[in-house]
């Protein structure tokens, strides 16, 4: 029986063929700000590395979704602190004001991806 040995970058190239949008992007880098978890940083760079290769024409676009979510992430308290639990009643716009988190405009993200 004859093996054929594949590197793992074009391996996952083509089982994970379904790049994950900007928007999502946007959000692990709002969660790598926020939390510092390892996965974050591994999807971004998953994405990077795949645009890079294969869609270099979208660069800009998941950058500029990168940069604004570490921003939106740094800029707002600390999420996972909250008590979430008595927080229920609360207007969503007084919510996002007193964390300072700040609602992402979707048309834009859609503009760019074009």
């Amino acid at each position: 029986m004859l093996y054929i040995s594949i590197p793992s970058w074009l391996w996952s190239k083509k089982n994970f063929s379904q790049p994950l949008n900007n928007l999502e992007i946007g959000l692990q880098a709002f969660y790598l700000a926020q939390l510092q978890l390892p996965l974050a940083s591994l999807l971004i760079a998953n994405a990077l590395i795949s645009v890079s290769l294969w869609r270099p024409q979208f660069l800009s676009p998941l950058l500029m979704a990168i940069s604004q979510g570490w921003n939106m992430g740094n800029n707002a308290k600390p999420l996972i602190a909250q008590k979430w639990e008595h927080l229920w009643e609360k207007p969503v716009v007084l919510l996002r004001a007193e964390l300072n988190v700040q609602p992402v405009n979707f048309c834009e993200f859609a503009l760019r991806s074009i």
